[in-house]
């Protein structure tokens, strides 16, 4: 297992190379399931990630499979006032 992320740049990164991920085998781990599916009845045709803080809102988008389409940067629909985030 790999350590936490340092920072939302190096988290965004891993989490859009997961989401072009086919599966398969990595060395010393175990066979790593496909997320980005090119086959059977249900298969990519988009993605999103949202990345949210008590002081920054980011989301990406592919229009496309994401092993096709790079993620573009719409975190600008976000902007403006947003309701405080409840902390428990």
């Amino acid at each position: 297992m790999k350590p936490a992320p340092r920072t939302p740049v190096e988290a965004e990164r891993r989490l859009q190379a997961l989401l072009r991920s086919h599966g398969g085998e990595t060395p010393g781990a175990e066979v790593a399931p496909a997320v980005c599916l090119h086959q059977g009845r249900m298969v990519t045709v988009s993605s999103a990630t949202v990345y949210i803080s008590s002081d920054e809102v980011r989301y990406f988008h592919a229009e496309g499979r994401p092993c096709e389409h790079e993620a573009r940067d719409f975190s600008h629909l976000l902007a403006g006032p947003r309701p405080a985030l409840e902390r428990s």
